[in-house]
This record gives structure tokens, C-alpha cells and sequence, in this order.
């Protein structure tokens, strides 16, 4: 057995396709914030279950999502199949795996026992099946251009786009889930969920249909089995095996170079501070500022701050270099949110507009994480031989797992600790922990993550360019052979 391009992947990736190398990110992302910003609410005030109980429901079904990243990176580097080596991720994975993480926002009503059988078993499942699928798309982008210009425009394009779909998500999620739910909250998230998981699934069938199809592998017998007069063979021998690559490639990958821990380290420390003020936003609108109608305001200003830095992520590429980038983007939230909690005090107005503005200096980070990824795979390329880029890929969703674990956690815990449940009367410890959720807490990973990346990772824009050199003359005489 082999795996074979098809002709077409010798043709440049055309311009005009780059805008939907992230259509799938739109839905995902819209299904995602349902997630981030309501599912900590979904349990404790419509599922009526403890804080503690949803801290364990959830930090247990993540952290079993902590061991996915390995897992499919092994596999994303090792399976061949005959519908594609990253489109049928793309094509399967995201419905299936869908349909089943919908099941998420099912009102349960009944013992503790069953509600943690139940969510640790849909999520775990679910998020199994779809935490391939991004990273599948992602992977592909070594194949799809070779020019490190469009690398990263098809970056901050397929960010843009995420960004659009955070966007969407904070102006209809609100507005649909009343409309919908007509006062029965459970059914609101469900069918608003399930209207974005459909969104995510047609996305993810145009990004395999135009951008991955034809620059994808295809497992073959030999080589004219696919198309045979249009590979234009010169011959009918069967294609050679792959080498195997050993286990221990994939310990050396993150034990030889500061580059990948570091970056997989100081994006953990901002996916959980993003996750810790959208997943404790709920509270502080709902008893802090006690106007939950001003949420839909709140998270349209924080994406379109986003969205902005997305925009703005290839000037400042141009201007300071990636690495440059992504340490104000790490240092820009940081200090943003820090000053919320101190400036702010609590005014919503005033933790509104600096969340926005650290939202602007994630946005930079967002339009560059996968062509650092890309870097790191080349680099590893160069110096041991080894091509493990799906590897490099699948471990940046690792970051979001160790995230989800430890703010699962720390949002029940910090709840449970100050006593505060749907029924229970409002004391100011709550208030004062729902601030903190939002400003403070998440402040404090991120300026530990600016420091880890500014001083582990190494693969600036001047050492990158001769490996990419390198590996472009070896990549052409391997073809040639």
C-alpha cells in the first residue's frame, strides 16, 4: 500500500481559493462559543446541578481530552485512507462527531451518578471524533502552498473567518436561544447548537472540496490505480512503502528544541484565559451588572476586537516578525485584562472595552498559530529527516485540552468555594469572585505564557528561511526520484 497526490497537486493553491481554506471554522467557532461561554451556565442553572459536580463533570471529561492530541497525531501521520489522508477528517469526522457533542445540551434531569455517566460520555466521545478535524485541516497546509507569504495569509484568513463566526455567535446566541427557547433556556441552546453544528458541517465539506482534495493523499495499490492515464506514471511498479517512523521520533520532537514546548505552553496559558472570562461572562452579566441583556454587547465588541487584530495580524508580521507578533499578543491580553480588574473595578462598561482590547491582541495570535506549527515541523524536517508536521499540528489542540482542564476546575471550584448555587441568595464574595473570573484570573496565565514564549522559542524568521531553502531542494530531488 501507498499513498499518492493526485496531478493537480503540482498546480499553485489559486488566490481566489484562500477564502475558504476556513469556511469549517466558521461553524466551529460558532458551536465553540456556544460551548465556551454557555455550558458552565447550561449545567449549574438550567441541568440545576452543583458548582462542584460541574467542575468535576468537566475538568474529568477534558482531561481524559488531554490524550487526544498524541493519539491523533500518530494517527494523522500513520492511516492511510482511500478518501483522503486529511479530507476524510474533514468529511465524516466533523458530522459524526457533531451530531453526538449536540447531545452536550440535553437537559438530563436525574441522579449525579447518571448526569456524570452522561456528559463525561458524550463529551468525551464527541470531542474524541472532532479534535481531528481542525487539526486535519491544519495539517494540510504544508501540502497546499510551499510559500511562506501564503502560509500565512491562509492563516490569518482561515482566523479572520474564525473570527467572523465568534462574531456571529455573540450577536445571534443570545437573541436565538430566547426566541427559540421561548422561556425554556435547555431547548434554546440545543437547537441553537444544532443550527451551528450544520453551518460547521457544510463548512468543513467546502474547505475538503476546494482547498484539500486536490493537493490530498489517496491510499492506492499501485500507482495507476487512482486515474492512471492522469498521474502520468512511467512506470506501473507499486509505490514504495513509507518508513515506519519510531516512537521514540516523536518524544525527541519535544525534547530536542525549546520551540515546540514553548509554544504549545504559552498558547495553553491563553486558551485559558480565554476560556476563563468567556466561560464566567454568564455570571458577572447575570449578578454582577444584573443585565444579561448587555452579554450580546459584550462579546460583539470582544470579537470585533478580534476580528480587528486578525485583520491587522500580517502588518504586524511585516513590521516586527512573527515572533515579535505573537509576544504582543500574548503581553497586549495580558496587561488588558490585569488593567480591566484594577482600572475597571468593576464597571461593566469600563471591563467591557479593556476585554475587547485584549481580544484585538488575541486576534494577532490567532492569525499566526498554524503557520508557527508549520515552522516547527520544518525545522524538525531539517534537522532529523523525519516529516511529523501532522504531529506538531494535533499537539496544538493539546494546548486548548490542558486549558479546558484546568479552567473547568477553577471556575467550579472558585463558585463552590464563595457558596454560590442558581437558588442561593447573591452575597459579595460571589460578586467579587465573578469579577476576578473575568479580569484578574485570566491575566495572571498570560503574562506567565508571554514570558515562556518569549525566551523558549527559537525559530524566528531569519533562521527559518534557509531550512525552508533546505527542505524545498529536497523535497524537488526526492519528487525527481
Amino acid at each position: 500500500m501507498a499513498e499518492l497526490q493526485r496531478p493537480s497537486a503540482d498546480k499553485p493553491f489559486a488566490q481566489w481559493r484562500e477564502w475558504f481554506f476556513g469556511a469549517g471554522t466558521l461553524g466551529m467557532t460558532m458551536c465553540n462559543s456556544v460551548t465556551n461561554t454557555f455550558y458552565f451556565y447550561f449545567l449549574t442553572n438550567i441541568v440545576m446541578m452543583s458548582p462542584a459536580l460541574m467542575a468535576v463533570i468537566t475538568t474529568i471529561s477534558r482531561f481524559i481530552s488531554c490524550f487526544y492530541a498524541p493519539i491523533k497525531g500518530v494517527m494523522l501521520g500513520k492511516l492511510e485512507w482511500k478518501t483522503g489522508k486529511y479530507g476524510t477528517y474533514l468529511k465524516f469526522f466533523e458530522p459524526f462527531g457533531r451530531a453526538i457533542m449536540i447531545l452536550c445540551f440535553v437537559n438530563v434531569q436525574a441522579s449525579p451518578a447518571v448526569q456524570f455517566i452522561y456528559y463525561v460520555g458524550v463529551f468525551v466521545i464527541s470531542g474524541f471524533m472532532l479534535s481531528f478535524v481542525d487539526t486535519a485541516a491544519l495539517a494540510s497546509l504544508q501540502y497546499i502552498t510551499k510559500d511562506p507569504l501564503q502560509s500565512v495569509r491562509l492563516s490569518s484568513k482561515r482566523s479572520v473567518v474564525a473570527t467572523l463566526g465568534q462574531v456571529l455567535s455573540s450577536l445571534l446566541t443570545v437573541r436565538l436561544v430566547a426566541a427559540i427557547g421561548q422561556g425554556d433556556q435547555g431547548k434554546g441552546y440545543f437547537v441553537v447548537y444544532l443550527i451551528y453544528s450544520i453551518v460547521a458541517c457544510i463548512g468543513y465539506q467546502l474547505v475538503e472540496a476546494i482547498c484539500v482534495k486536490d493537493y490530498d493523499f489517496y491510499k492506492v495499490q499501485e500507482a495507476g490505480e487512482i486515474e492512471r492515464a492522469k498521474l502520468q506514471q512511467k512506470d506501473e511498479e507499486p509505490a514504495p512503502e513509507k518508513e515506519k517512523i519510531p516512537f521514540s521520533i516523536y518524544i525527541k520532537a519535544y525534547t530536542s528544541n525549546t520551540s515546540p514546548i514553548s509554544l504549545l505552553l504559552g498558547d495553553a496559558c491563553k486558551a485559558s484565559a480565554t476560556l476563563l472570562y468567556t466561560g464566567s461572562i454568564t455570571y458577572y452579566m447575570t449578578y454582577y451588572v444584573k443585565q444579561p441583556d448587555k452579554l450580546t454587547m459584550f462579546l460583539f465588541l470582544a470579537n470585533i476586537g478580534m476580528l480587528v487584530g486578525s485583520y491587522c495580524c500580517p502588518i504586524c508580521v511585516k513590521l516586527f516578525g512573527r515572533k515579535a507578533t505573537n509576544v504582543l499578543s500574548y503581553g497586549g491580553f495580558a496587561v488588558s485584562l490585569i488593567c480591566g480588574h484594577f482600572i475597571g473595578v468593576g464597571q461593566a462598561w469600563a471591563i467591557i472595552l479593556f476585554v475587547a482590547l485584549g481580544r484585538f491582541f488575541s486576534g494577532l495570535n490567532g492569525s499566526i498559530i498554524g503557520a508557527f506549527y508549520v515552522d516547527i515541523g520544518d525545522e524538525f524536517e531539517y534537522r532529523t529527516g523525519y516529516s511529523i508536521a501532522p504531529f506538531f499540528m494535533s499537539m496544538g489542540g493539546l494546548s486548548w485540552s490542558i486549558a479546558s482542564v484546568c479552567v473547568g476546575t477553577i471556575v467550579g471550584s472558585t463558585l463552590a468555594r464563595v457558596g454560590f448555587s442558581a437558588t442561593a441568595e447573591v452575597t459579595q464574595p460571589m460578586l467579587d469572585a465573578m469579577l476576578n473570573l473575568v479580569t484578574l484570573i485570566p491575566g495572571i496565565p498570560l503574562a506567565i505564557g508571554t514570558v515562556i514564549f518569549l525566551f523558549g522559542y527559537n525559530l524566528t524568521d531569519k533562521r527559518m528561511a534557509p531550512i525552508r531553502e533546505e527542505l524545498a531542494k529536497r523535497r524537488a530531488e526526492n519528487a525527481e526520484q
